[in-house]
């Protein structure tokens, strides 16, 4: 959506591509995205997170820490 606000309405799939391309330190759900480092996805492995569904907390909770690591006590 940022691409398309900057760029308009009007633009190519291929300015939409660069646009993201070239995107860097752009805060998502997960972290910041750097398309130039992360290519076609924008984040790293520190931007992984597992996590399990707890019935319990209707809920996701975190079962590691960025990057897979195991959780500290």
């Amino acid at each position: 959506m940022d691409g398309l606000k900057k760029l308009g309405l009007n633009a190519t799939p291929t300015q939409l591509r660069d646009y993201a391309l070239n995107l860097k330190g752009y805060t998502g759900i997960y972290g910041p995205f750097d398309f130039n480092a992360n290519p076609g996805r924008g984040v790293g492995i520190d931007g992984v997170i597992i996590q399990r569904w707890d019935p319990a907390k209707s809920n996701f909770v975190a079962v590691s820490a960025p990057g897979g690591a195991p959780m500290r006590p």
